[in-house]
């Protein structure tokens, strides 16, 4: 699987550099984006004050229209006249703005905000304003009143009470060509005018003067900040504020702005007053937000590769499925089908050099588990022989065994060699016994304790009582469909049977295997039990003995020693060897 994973680490790589390059891709986008808007809003700052310019020739020279219509409609002398008095008089106040009412209304276009009309002292001879009628006020103390006194045309910005205005002033002549006084022309910069300067730059703009907003385009509520950034306005050159001055980002609203101020000239600059022009800044670009503003023609043919996007994913993903069959699908069919010959018998063993990698482990894997099954089982049968004794006709039968009574299955008299019996023990050498019926010509060995007594009353001797002993019925094997049952015979051939009370480890009575109706089950639960006692007395474990393998190894020492000596049952007795528990197995004829 090495080129599979080679494989799949390249494409891991691949798709780790196409999502970092996407993640990545914003921020230059971004930065661009940036720099456009950084620039486009200095652009738009300077297209203002060329704007602005624009503005102050075309109100001087609506300021030069108004001086010679005032000079042809005889309001110059009556200017030149009233500058002969201390005072001007209401006469001269209601003759000019009269005349001055009917100039008014011959100017097409955009009014004028209001209009001055000054004799050569500088006296305030009349106001277009309909909200100011006063007169005989001085306006010479402005410089652009004092320049147009001298002869000069003149523009400037006067911040009044009312807000700021663009002025220009212009002298007066007589048809003579005597000073007569002057004329001053003013137009407010209100939201009108804004909005109009706006529309050319596209951008927002808003004046300030003494830090507070006297017009804008856009009510943005931004002025703090815009105000705190214009404190550097004062060291800079008035020409140079939309180059040379920071460019602000604000945010209000939800909504980020780039800010360039720029200061403005006339006295209404010695009072601080400036202009601010703004745009509003794109969101920030993300993955997500790039997904969102791309447009159905960015997805076209003519502009997207998709040809060779499809043709990599095609070649990418045959060339993986290739890997795939070949290092995962044919070596998994394969393991398969040895696993399914294991299953059917046809093979022991799985071929561990048919497989490779992974699978060659699971493999061995595999072969390691069945040779340890293997030996555990050799194991478990050697040791419930060393448990139980080998299968008679397999193992020793002890041929010093006593001949039973001669009593035949048909009542036949006569008398018979009794078959030997079978000994074995759970752990150690089986005794040598006489049998039944007859004394053993070795040294009798206590017999096995009984449930309820200890080591030492199992081997005490116990003395026979003739009254409480009746001799023993031997037992005889009838067949049924359920398994062989422990049968006696009838009166007629009675098979006395001799125990030794030795055997028997003292019990006052010969132990009845089985009646008529009895299975050999409980006969086995009975011998079970001695056994386990006298194992137990002895000190011996008994977890691992369970009465199913015990029942089992009966059963077959029964089946083997029936078949062998053609005996109609078996009797197994518990006695103790070498302090180890024991099991005899006698034939019964």
């Amino acid at each position: 699987m090495f080129l599979s994973k080679i494989w799949f680490f390249l494409i891991t790589i691949v798709a780790a550099v196409a999502i970092t390059i996407a993640l990545i891709m914003p921020r230059p986008a971004e930065r661009a984006a940036k720099v456009q808007e950084d620039d486009r809003v200095r652009t738009a700052c300077l297209v203002t004050g060329v704007l602005l310019r624009d503005n102050a020739r075309a109100r001087i020279q609506l300021t030069s229209e108004f001086a010679q219509a005032v000079r042809q409609l005889k309001l110059s002398r009556t200017l030149f006249e009233a500058s002969k008095d201390d005072i001007v008089s209401g006469q001269a106040h209601a003759t000019t703005r009269k005349e001055l009412g009917t100039l008014l209304e011959s100017v097409s276009g955009t009014k004028p905000s209001f209009v001055w009309l000054l004799d050569r002292r500088g006296r305030v001879v009349a106001r277009s304003n309909v909200e100011n009628t006063s007169y005989g006020d001085s306006v010479r103390g402005y410089y652009v009143v004092q320049d147009a006194l001298d002869g000069y045309v003149r523009d400037d910005l006067w911040m009044m009470e009312d807000g700021l205005y663009r002025v220009a002033a212009a002298p007066v002549l007589t048809q003579s060509l005597e000073w007569a006084g002057a004329v001053v022309v003013g137009q407010a910069m209100d939201q009108e005018f804004a909005i109009s300067l706006s529309e050319n730059i596209s951008a927002n703009i808003s004046f300030y003067v003494s830090g507070k907003s006297v017009a804008a385009s856009e009510p943005i509520q931004i002025h703090k900040d815009v105000v705190a950034g214009a404190a550097e306005l004062s060291e800079i050159d008035e020409g140079d504020g939309c180059s040379a001055s920071t460019l602000l980002h604000v945010e209000a609203g939800g909504k980020r702005y780039a800010v360039v101020n720029a200061g403005l000239p006339g006295e209404a600059g010695e009072q601080d007053a400036f202009y601010s022009v703004l745009i509003e800044r794109a969101k920030p670009l993300d993955f997500m937000g790039m997904l969102k503003s791309a447009k159905k023609d960015d997805l076209g043919f003519d502009r997207f590769p998709w040809i060779k996007v499809i043709g990599a994913f095609v070649i990418m993903m045959v060339v993986g499925l290739l890997l795939t069959l070949r290092e995962v699908d044919g070596p998994l069919k394969k393991l398969n089908r040895n696993a399914v010959a294991l299953a059917q018998g046809e093979t022991e063993r799985f071929d561990e050099n048919a497989h490779r990698s992974k699978y060659g482990s699971i493999a061995r894997s595999v072969n390691i588990a069945i040779d340890k099954m293997h030996r555990d089982a050799k194991a478990a049968k050697k040791d419930l022989d060393q448990l139980l004794g080998p299968a008679p006709g397999v193992g020793q039968i002890d041929a010093g065994a006593s001949a039973l009574p001669p009593v035949g299955p048909g009542g036949s008299s006569g008398v018979a060699a009794a078959p030997p019996p079978s000994e074995f023990k759970f752990g150690g050498a089986a005794p040598s016994s006489g049998g039944l019926g007859l004394p053993s010509t070795e040294p009798k060995t206590p017999a096995p304790p009984m449930p309820g007594l200890s080591v030492a009353q199992a081997k005490k001797p116990v003395e026979p009582n003739p009254e409480k002993t009746p001799p023993p019925v031997p037992m005889r094997r009838v067949g049924t469909e359920s398994g062989p049952t422990m049968k006696p015979p009838t009166d007629n051939h009675k098979v006395p049977l001799a125990i030794d009370a030795d055997i028997l480890g003292g019990d006052d009575e010969a132990p009845t295997i089985a009646d008529d109706n009895a299975q050999p089950q409980n006969y086995f639960e009975q011998v079970y039990e001695e056994f386990i006692a006298l194992k137990k007395s002895c000190g011996e474990p008994t977890e691992n003995l369970t009465f199913e393998r015990f029942a089992k190894k009966l059963r077959k020492n029964e089946d083997a020693l029936i078949a062998k000596h053609s005996c109609s049952s078996v009797k197994f007795q518990v006695y103790e060897k070498d302090g180890k528990a024991a099991l005899k197995a006698s034939p019964v004829k």
